[in-house]
This record gives C-alpha cells, structure tokens and sequence, in this order.
C-alpha cells in the first residue's frame, strides 16, 4: 500500500468528512495551528494566545500529542530509531487514545465553557506522519473518529530544504528520525498537502508578525454554526489559503 508519500496517491486529496462530528458542543472556538517541526508554530501559538487575551478573551493554549504519549519509552524508542508498520500501528493506536483523552479532559470542557482552545497540531499532524509511517489511512480514520472539527485549522507552509537546515541548526545530533533527512521531511509535508481542503494554508517563511496579523484576523471571523468560513488568497501572507469549515 502506497500511503507513505512515496506512492502514486501521494497527491490525491484526502477526504475527512467522516472524520467529524455532526454537532458543536459550545460557544467556544477551537483554533489549530500544524506544520513539520520547525515550522514556526511555537511563535504563532504564543502570539495567538497573547493577542487573544489582550482583546479580553479567554484562551486554553494545549498540545497534541500530550507529555502522556510524547513520554512513553516506546514512542520515544520509535522516534529516534523508527520501527515496523506493525509498531507505528501501535503508536497510532495510543495517539489515538491520549486525542480522545485529551480532547474529553481539555478541549471539549474549556469549549462549553466559551474557551479559544489554540492548540498545538491537531489529528492533521497525525494523519500526516503516520501515512508517511506506512499506517493505512482507513485505519487512522476508524481510530480517530469522530472528533470536533477545528473552527480554524492554520498550515505553516515551510520547505523541507529549510525546515531540515532550521532543525540541524536547532537540535544537532539530538534529531528525530523523521527529521534526519530532507526526503523523510518531505513525505510528512506532502501529506499535509493531502489535507490542503481542511487547512489554512500559509507561506511559513514570511514574517511572523504578518502571519501572526492574518492568524488573528482569521480567527476573528470564524463563525459558529454551520457555515462555511473561506479564506481567500489574497488574506493570506504569501501561500494560497486553504477552506476552513465550522462544524
């Protein structure tokens, strides 16, 4: 099965309508920012956050995967020495479990409670790294399924090129595997690509103060409900933005 990136699917896009939830369970927000590692998602989570509740706003700022998964011997053994399929299922299987956990204990409490949840990656991040881990996708999908669906899902578009030169700079000989080469890098970039109808997608070398500009204002206008939110290209700083939906 060709779900690694290496494969003739490699560009066909991935459907997640299944993946979500039919209903909102608050007046809460929740806002996602994903991309590689490197990728300047730190910066704009913090940005985010800071703007937010200097506007006045209430703001959970979380991570996925939680310290629960990203500290077990066996991820961590997977992650710096990779594995078989058969053990990144397994590795899928928990990513799954501490999501749901999390998502139960953190997003959906502080969302019924009127919360901008901005979380650090999201099930995007995980779908893109366990394809490109040979996971089959219709796995992930029955593993992961149903989820609440991001009001805004930002993509910091970086190239693999730049983004392997930042994490040699960054982290040296402590690197992940993934991270070790730019072919590995991009494999997990193009699954994202894969999600480009889900994600806002955004030119992660402009300035961070423009995309943190465009983040902010984006989230100013997601709306609740069930209508369909749509960034236009000429809203966002250097790369097309993709079509974020309300669930």
């Amino acid at each position: 099965m060709w779900e690694s990136g290496d494969g003739p699917d490699k560009r066909i896009p991935i459907d997640l309508s299944s993946l979500w939830e039919s209903q909102r369970h608050g007046p809460g927000r929740l806002v996602a920012i994903c991309g590689f590692d490197g990728a300047g998602k730190t910066t704009q989570l913090s940005s985010l956050a800071a703007s937010l509740r200097a506007a006045g706003k209430s703001v959970v700022v979380t991570k996925q995967p939680t310290d629960w998964y990203r500290g077990r011997p066996e991820v961590r053994s997977f992650l710096a020495n990779g594995g078989s399929v058969q053990e990144a299922e397994d590795l899928a299987r928990l990513a799954a479990r501490d999501r749901r956990a999390h998502i139960e204990e953190v997003i959906r409490p502080a969302i019924g409670m009127g919360y901008v949840v901005v979380t650090d990656r999201y099930v995007f991040s995980s779908i893109a790294y366990f394809l490109a881990r040979d996971v089959s996708l219709p796995l992930l999908m029955s593993l992961n399924a149903p989820l609440p669906r991001p009001d805004l899902a930002v993509y910091l578009d970086v190239p693999p090129a730049t983004l392997h030169e930042r994490l040699r700079a960054r982290d040296g000989g402590s690197r992940k595997r993934e991270e070790l080469t730019v072919r590995s890098i991009t494999r997990v970039c193009a699954n994202f690509g894969r999600m480009r109808s889900e994600l806002a997608w955004l030119d992660g070398a402009a300035a961070p103060t423009t995309i943190a500009a465009w983040i902010l204002r984006a989230v100013g206008g997601a709306r609740n409900g069930n209508d369909e939110l749509t960034f236009t290209p000429d809203t966002a700083p250097g790369s097309q933005a993709g079509r974020a939906k309300t669930s």
